[in-house]
């Protein structure tokens, strides 16, 4: 087989390849993306065969050989088998070298055909591109990094296609997103928040900044998607919950376009739809068995979404009123899709008003986030005035207020000027007494706004003025009664009660059990007539209910306050002061002096124990034996002292049992503690039944007995010494304290 004018064939076409096609098409190549001004499709293109990299990058070379360069390289040495005329490879077939070079040379005239193509379709037309463009991203059905620059590079189409109002890549886009959209939310569990890829916010971001760059608001069907929020609301039925993330973005996105009263608008539809539609209370399954419905926690997490949706718009109308948008209010006010008019995201009586100004007015929103974090106002970027964020929410809550006497009445919202109900809890209702005074202020300044009252034709007459000054009024009196009114018909929980019977008898048992080192380990009131009885009983006192009921101001340690005061008053007062009672001899001797002192007493570990009572070891050696020896007892009242003592004299503690009429009298009920016969109780004294405890409190002049609670912590111990005993003091010198003549350690007297 002969190969006519092969050579010569071959090399005027790698030749025009080489000097004319590559260089020309390396051109075209270097300005793909400069129309769309992307900085991704020449990332794509690289994908394209055969554009495609194969191989490490070469030295000398800023990017990788792709498959063209190859087959050009593979090419271009296929002559040098011809030039140094290397033996065919095939025996068989003598023209093997020029097979080579023409197989080769088409294989590269073929891959130049397909790359023009492929770059002419880069650089063309913008809808075949855009086309091929979702085609790809589609077909890429696991996520790499080629998707996501697909992803970015339609992205920027996008910018482009609104930036050059292009209907038809527009109407491609639109579909595009939209199914993208649904197709995230399909396949995304319903009870879970949803947060979309960040390339799908931030798409959302960039056409409305090229659409607040138009000198129009003329909206195309990509923008309004956009404006309106109704990708990432969803414009399916599904009901899933919006994420923390969402509504970050949507945030950014309402204040980028908080200036225009017509864009605002279009997101108002939107969520006033959504919150119709998507909100809308779920059905309780009531469980007859267990009087509880089924789906509470459903119930509940549906509340708690309407809440944070209506939030979100009440900050909002605050943000509008900021930014001084008075007909971007009017179009919010005013919004309805219905007749009866309905509007869903404002309030529809003066309760939720002033439900709304309390959950704003301190900037925390539910204990969660600070409302100045949540959501930024645009130029207030510092905590110096982070307070004016919720200055503004609740001037525009105030505003709410006002329409409420102008908005149009029909059975949703009949009454819309009457006293709001009370709130359920005394803790809300705390809330709205300290927000009172704070809401005549923000109403005050609303009504500084001549020129938006207009706009939103509230007239503003002397006779309406009166009837707001008469509600205030009419409000803090109604509050300042339903807090009294709760409080004392607030049913006492179980828990609390609880909770203080058993932590503070723990208290008191666990401080009896601090003195048990001091006692007698035999009961010598068997054989002993002369003895020394001192009593430790327990004690009561008045404490406000609100401690002891749920919904209320919690109050902080109510239930060990008590046992704790007991403890100090009771048994660390007069259990080491029986000691100063029981002692027999005292002596005034130095600090260094004790061991010394030990000596001359005679006293042996086996025989006598040592007990401090508050007692500073300071300037004594550590090697002094005694100081392992010393029990060292709690006392408000004395400090720094020792006593010694024989263990047969030690005092014996004997726990009594209350006497049935004062068990049933303080409604003590079974001890807390059996051992040491501890009990406990509370008593609500604003209750009929329990005048008779409530009558021995009325002449105390600290306590409202009508608004409390009786707290009984009993006991009957008694601390018993024999009256033949032996019981030395020792006193420490000290130049801040006069306590006599110091006793020289020869006169001190041991113990028999």
């Amino acid at each position: 087989m002969e190969f006519n004018y092969i050579i010569e064939i071959c090399v005027a076409i790698d030749i025009a390849i080489i000097g004319l096609a590559y260089p020309i098409t390396l051109d075209k190549i270097s300005n793909i993306g400069s129309k769309y001004k992307s900085n991704y499709l020449s990332r794509v293109f690289e994908h394209e065969f055969p554009q495609i990299s194969l191989g490490p990058k070469l030295w000398l070379r800023s990017r990788p050989v792709t498959y063209f360069e190859w087959l050009l390289f593979a090419a271009f040495f296929s002559f040098l088998f011809l030039v140094f005329e290397f033996e065919p490879w095939f025996p068989f077939l003598a023209d093997t070298n020029k097979l080579v070079v023409f197989l080769l040379t088409a294989s590269l005239l073929i891959s130049l055909i397909i790359w023009v193509d492929k770059v002419a379709l880069y650089i063309g037309k913008p809808t075949r591109l855009l086309t091929r463009l979702i085609s790809k991203y589609k077909s890429k059905k696991t996520d790499s990094v080629y998707k996501t620059y697909l992803l970015k590079t339609i992205n920027e189409f996008t910018t482009f296609a609104v930036e050059n109002e292009d209907e038809h890549l527009l109407e491609t886009l639109s579909s595009f997103y939209t199914q993208e959209f649904l197709e995230m939310r399909d396949k995304h569990p319903s009870d879970k928040p949803i947060e979309y890829p960040i390339d799908f916010y931030l798409i959302n971001r960039n056409i409305i900044k090229k659409q607040l760059r138009k000198s129009r608001e003329e909206l195309d069907v990509v923008t309004l998607n956009s404006i309106s929020n109704w990708w990432l609301l969803g414009q399916d039925f599904k009901e899933i919950p919006i994420s923390s993330e969402t509504y970050s973005w949507m945030w950014g996105n309402i204040t980028m376009i908080s200036d225009s009263a017509k864009l605002i608008a279009r997101h108002w539809g939107t969520a006033h739809q959504y919150y119709s539609m998507r909100l809308e209370n779920i059905q309780g399954d009531y469980n007859v068995d267990t009087k509880v419905f089924n789906n509470q926690e459903a119930i509940d997490f549906r509340k708690k979404e309407k809440i944070e949706f209506f939030e979100f718009h009440i900050v909002l109308g605050g943000l509008l009123l900021y930014k001084d948008n008075n007909k971007g209010l009017q179009r919010i006010l005013n919004y309805t899709t219905s007749q009866p008019a309905q509007y869903y995201l404002l309030p529809n009586s003066m309760y939720e008003v002033f439900y709304w100004f309390a959950y704003f007015k301190d900037g925390y929103i539910q204990d969660r986030t600070p409302v100045d974090f949540k959501y930024r106002f645009p130029e207030v970027d510092n905590l110096g005035i982070s307070r004016q964020i919720t200055f503004w929410i609740c001037k525009y809550i105030s505003l709410l207020f006002i329409r409420q006497y102008f908005v149009q009445i029909n059975y949703t919202n009949s009454g819309s000027t009457d006293q709001p109900r009370m709130p359920d809890t005394v803790v809300e209702l705390l809330r709205w007494k300290g927000t009172m005074d704070y809401f005549e202020f923000c109403l005050d300044k609303v009504l500084e706004e001549q020129e938006l009252l207009n706009i939103l034709g509230y007239t503003i007459t002397d006779e309406l003025r009166i009837t707001f000054d008469s509600f205030k009024i009419e409000l803090k009196q109604r509050i300042e009664d339903a807090i009294v009114a709760r409080r004392f018909s607030a049913e006492l929980s179980p828990q609390k009660i609880i909770n203080f019977k058993t932590n503070s008898v723990k208290l008191i048992s666990d401080a009896f059990d601090v003195y048990k080192p001091i006692q007698n380990s035999t009961d010598f009131t068997t054989t002993e007539t002369d003895i020394l009885r001192i009593g430790l009983q327990g004690t009561k006192r008045l404490m406000q209910k609100q401690a002891f009921t749920d919904g209320d101001i919690p109050h902080m340690n109510s239930d060990t306050i008590f046992g704790e005061l007991v403890v100090s008053e009771e048994l660390n007062r007069y259990i080491p002061n029986s000691l100063l009672t029981a002692r027999t001899r005292r002596y005034l001797i130095e600090r260094n002096d004790v061991g010394e002192a030990l000596k001359q007493l005679k006293y042996k570990k086996a025989t006598h124990i040592i007990v401090g009572v508050n007692f500073v070891s300071h300037s004594i050696q550590n090697s002094a034996s005694y100081l392992a020896d010393i029990i060292n007892l709690p006392s408000r009242f004395f400090r720094d002292v020792l006593f010694v003592i024989p263990k047969s004299d030690l005092p014996i503690m004997k726990h009594n049992t209350l006497s049935q009429e004062t068990i049933d009298f303080l409604q003590l009920g079974q001890p807390i503690n059996e051992d040491k016969k501890i009990y406990a109780s509370v008593i609500d004294l604003t209750q009929q039944e329990n005048a008779e405890h409530r009558v021995q409190w009325e002449d105390d002049r600290h306590e409202n007995p009508l608004e409390s609670v009786q707290l009984t912590l009993a006991f009957a111990a008694e601390l018993i010494w024999k009256v033949k005993r032996d019981v030395v003091q020792l006193n420490m010198v000290s130049p801040y304290q006069e306590q006599g003549i110091k006793d020289e350690i020869r006169n001190i007297e041991p113990f028999n």
